[in-house]
């Protein structure tokens, strides 16, 4: 009880069996808002359009400032991101009572209703067209007036609801509205304010520093996410968080992450080919006389051996064991001509009729990173290799990198195929938000770079191609690294850059 809301995306553009609707405009999503919740909330009134198949699962309801068109997408639905809903429902509840209230905010639409009654409706109202909370419920008003369009909270003005009091593990049914009407941006965020809790001030506006409501501890991943979309400033995130479930688990998954925490991984250097020709072994031969020396070269088809004295020995390979075979065969690693290549296309994006202004809408970019190897030494090496790559993004507003993709492949060297092995990873996005025309806001990321390592049986590093001197010395913690997270030269995980203030 009280870690997942189940999520339901309704596409109004749609009728109920996918097909598009002739005409259909926001003033007509606000008018079926305020049917929905007249109705108590009955999704019967929602049954005519569209319903996603796809459902999602949400402990927290704080996205920040995206482009609309995150909602479809992360739905898997492939439609524009104007005129959609998302209806969220689950249960609210607290192991040892609280009593608190929310502040949110919605561009366009935010709505919450706990045990059958709204308690928020922290949709937009900045003035008639776009009074959609005096419309969808002219009964409710926030019953703190003067924080109105005070403190700014995404791209509206922040509202506060209602108190709320939960009893002691005792769970209230809740759900959360969320939806868009033209289909440029979109912004959603819940906070908590906890009866007598004091709250720092923070940000130019000196806001309440509230914590997100969240029904789980806050990951990394979370908290990186809302910093990346909302002002510095704007909300507390994970100041004083209440976690809103019942139970208290023996061992927290993460924990509270702290602003300022920072994420490592071990600081080891990348493992280099070893100096394998200057250690003595023993050799043994097929009629199974041991010799102790170090390996030299291979000169035709004999090995050149050096004892303990100095001298060298020249002893036909056919002599030696197997073993000893794999030992001069790992010894002399091919050398390759590595190739690193990406494919990229713009993928468009329907801003569709209501749109203000398209640039709003924002550019994405599909790559498809893989790598061609080449054998350039001579000589045959029949061990099985692996390569493995890691593409590499920029921050377009920061000074840091992304983890773009890493794939590996496991390959030999044969006449069959050349001597030559290409393979390639699936589809990444890249997002770029170009929205100087209104303010200081530029963000997103592009192709940065690569790093190619081929490695043998033993885990041995024998070629490497890479587009920056550094890289190599991070390998291993790209190894370990999340996709699509940000680090910085040293390969320790930053936080994405925040939006720049724009009011």
């Amino acid at each position: 009880i009280g870690n997942d809301f189940k999520g339901t995306f309704y596409d109004l553009k749609r009728r109920s069996n996918g097909t598009r609707l002739g005409t259909t405009t926001p003033d007509k999503l606000i008018s079926d808002v305020r049917k929905f919740v007249s109705s108590g909330w009955k999704t019967s009134k929602l049954s005519s359009y569209y319903r996603s198949i796809n459902n999602l699962y949400a402990t927290h309801f704080t996205t920040g400032v995206i482009p609309s068109v995150h909602a479809p997408m992360v739905f898997k639905e492939d439609t524009g991101g104007w005129l959609w809903l998302v209806h969220y429902e689950g249960q609210l509840v607290h192991m040892e009572g609280i009593t608190f209230r929310f502040w949110g905010s919605g561009d366009d639409i935010m709505l919450v209703r706990v045990n059958g009654k709204t308690v928020l409706n922290a949709s937009r109202n900045d003035g008639a067209p776009n009074n959609y909370a005096d419309r969808i419920t002219p009964h409710w008003q926030t019953p703190v007036k003067s924080t109105f369009q005070k403190y700014v909270l995404g791209s509206v003005s922040s509202v506060v609801g209602d108190w709320i009091t939960l009893e002691p593990g005792v769970p209230l049914d809740m759900e959360v509205l969320m939806g868009e009407t033209v289909g440029d941006f979109f912004t959603a965020a819940l906070l908590v304010e906890v009866q007598g809790e004091e709250y720092d001030r923070i940000g130019h506006r000196l806001a309440p520093a509230l914590p997100l409501f969240t029904t789980t501890d806050l990951t990394r991943d979370v908290v990186e996410a809302v910093r990346a979309n909302l002002v510095p400033g704007e909300a507390g995130i994970t100041n004083k968080v209440v976690v809103f479930r019942d139970f208290n688990p023996k061992v927290a998954a993460v924990g509270n992450v702290t602003e300022t925490e920072e994420t490592t991984l071990p600081d080891e250097p990348p493992k280099e080919a070893e100096a394998i020709d200057d250690k003595m072994r023993n050799w043994t031969s097929g009629a199974g006389k041991i010799v102790k020396a170090e390996f030299v070269t291979v000169i035709g088809d004999k090995a050149v051996l050096k004892d303990a004295r100095g001298k060298q020995w020249k002893i036909p390979l056919a002599q030696l064991s197997d073993e000893d075979r794999l030992f001069i065969e790992l010894a002399r690693p091919p050398t390759f001509n590595i190739d690193f290549f990406k494919k990229s296309a713009t993928r468009s994006i329907d801003a569709g009729p209501f749109a203000s202004d398209l640039r709003w809408v924002p550019r994405i970019y599909d790559y498809i990173f893989g790598v061609r190897l080449k054998q350039m030494s001579a000589g045959k090496y029949n061990q099985e290799l692996k390569v493995e790559y890691f593409a590499i993004g920029e921050e377009i507003n920061g000074d840091n990198y992304i983890l773009l993709d890493r794939q590996e492949s496991a390959f030999t060297l044969t006449k069959e195929n050349g001597y030559t092995h290409e393979f390639s990873g699936g589809k990444v996005m890249l997002e770029v938000r170009d929205w100087t025309f209104f303010a200081d806001l530029y963000k997103g990321e592009k192709y940065g770079g690569y790093l190619v390592l081929v490695t043998d049986q033993r885990g041995e590093i024998i070629d490497v191609g890479s587009s920056h001197k550094w890289l190599p010395g991070i390998a291993d913690k790209l190894r370990n690294f999340p996709l699509g997270k940000h680090f910085d030269k040293t390969g320790i995980r930053t936080y994405p850059p925040s939006y720049n203030y724009w009011y």
